[in-house]
């Protein structure tokens, strides 16, 4: 079983508002997400925070679980993955607009059953929230999570990790700033 999570879970900060709920597209971030890995992954979820409001899709909500929750986006992976049990899942954060089809399927490609995980990266610092993570980490993630070591970037620099060249094009939007200097990429 091939799961999608789209990591909706973050606090947001330097944005000032939900980072899922910016419309880029035709909808908010996190529904284009949904739509473009659907076809790609047997379920999809959204992995968010227990303060975050209800979605459209409650049936594919999944809440950080208490013994994970506020120690960033490891808190939404390990979260899913005590609730589902899949072979792989494909980890996505919601601020990336430019994020296409055929990204997904060149981790899908990169992706097989020698690694722990695939991910997209620059300048060697891994983008852990473009990444596949295949079931057999999880068991060295928890660990990594219970030595208080939070960092999935972190941890993919230890791990049997394929790292795709990131496109430039696969840029996080963090700020209102970088927000307002993408908008004229989707009004063309």
């Amino acid at each position: 079983m091939f799961v999608g999570i789209i990591v909706c879970g973050g606090e947001s900060l330097r944005m000032g508002s939900d980072k899922s709920l910016i419309t880029y597209h035709t909808e908010p971030q996190r529904y284009h997400l949904y739509h473009l890995i659907k076809e790609k992954c047997d379920a999809v979820f959204f992995s968010i925070n227990k303060n975050q409001k209800e979605l459209i899709y409650p049936d594919h909500v999944i809440v950080d679980d208490p013994e994970f929750e506020n120690h960033g986006p490891i808190s939404g992976l390990l979260s899913v993955a005590k609730k589902v049990n899949a072979n792989s899942y494909a980890f996505i954060g919601c601020d990336y607009p430019f994020l296409k089809a055929e990204h997904i399927d060149q981790l899908l490609n990169a992706n097989n059953d020698s690694l722990d995980a695939v991910c997209f990266s620059a300048n060697d610092q891994p983008e852990p929230l473009l990444a596949i993570y295949n079931r057999k980490v999880i068991e060295k993630l928890l660990i990594h999570f219970q030595k208080e070591e939070y960092s999935l970037s972190g941890f993919l620099k230890k791990e049997k990790v394929l790292f795709l060249e990131k496109n430039m094009a696969l840029i996080s939007i963090d700020t209102p700033e970088q927000f307002q200097a993408s908008k004229s990429a989707f009004t063309k």
